[in-house]
């Protein structure tokens, strides 16, 4: 059986959400926690860590927000 950590479930969560924007739309930290529930804090320092990987881009500035780094048929569970 495969267990996930709390930390796994909410990045799938942010990558599937991200992965279902328009190419030019971001998705910030907060809109994420509210639509699902997921503690701010913490999402943000999965994001933080996606980021970091490769997996999400950060956008800054007002409109700013993350966005997949990659077209989501790119990206697997294994990786």
């Amino acid at each position: 059986m495969l267990a996930l950590t709390k930390k796994t479930s909410y990045g799938l969560i942010a990558m599937a959400y991200l992965a279902k924007l328009e190419d030019s739309q971001v998705a910030s930290a907060r809109e994420i926690s509210r639509i699902f529930g997921v503690p701010m804090s913490l999402l943000m320092n999965v994001l933080k860590e996606l980021a970091a990987a490769g997996y999400v881009e950060s956008v800054r500035g007002a409109h700013g927000g993350y966005r997949l780094a990659r077209r989501p048929e790119e990206v697997n569970l294994a990786d």
